[in-house]
């Protein structure tokens, strides 16, 4: 009898056993331990175990992951009306439950506003380098010029800790 293959992830032939045993891992309904998800898919735990660390599951836990954040940001941007009425609310102090809520409100409002991958609220460093220019987060420009004028200890010292020398501040 040939073997069924469910999937093939990085090269790898997934049986229906071992993808069943990531789906139950990923579940986030169920709170399985490995020797659970073990028993349900009829191998022993440290099999499972052993799944859990090779390259396939990570990249199956990966784009599980990514899917999770799209349908996230889908969510969120279905409710922006919502969203957008209890800010409106919040600064108009329409009724008395939304002031009761008001705190758990801004909290949304404020997570929505950094949730996506170009988000209102973007809170990654901002550094951009080019051949002539370094910016970085808290608006210093560094010329090439200003890095070569300072002390060569300065230079050290920034390439040891990555804080800005006192010159250039």
């Amino acid at each position: 009898m040939a073997k069924k293959i469910e999937h093939i992830i990085n090269g790898v032939e997934i049986m229906p056993e071992m993808f069943k045993a990531f789906e139950l891992w990923s579940d986030p309904t169920t709170h399985y331990t490995i020797a659970q998800i073990a028993e349900r898919v009829g191998r022993h735990w440290r099999t499972v175990s052993v799944w859990r660390q090779t390259e396939w599951w990570h990249e199956l836990a990966e784009q599980y992951i990514r899917t999770s954040r799209r349908r996230l940001e889908t969510r969120f941007a279905a409710l922006e009306e919502k969203i957008m009425q209890a800010a409106h609310d919040i600064l108009d102090g329409k009724n008395k439950e939304t002031n009761k809520m008001a705190n758990a409100q801004v909290a949304l409002i404020t997570n929505y506003l950094k949730a996506g991958k170009d988000p209102i609220i973007d809170l990654r460093p901002n550094v951009q380098i080019d051949a002539r220019t370094q910016i970085v987060n808290n608006n210093v420009t560094i010329t090439p010029e200003m890095i070569n004028s300072l002390p060569p200890g300065a230079i050290r010292e920034y390439h040891r800790t990555g804080v800005l020398p006192k010159e250039l501040k």
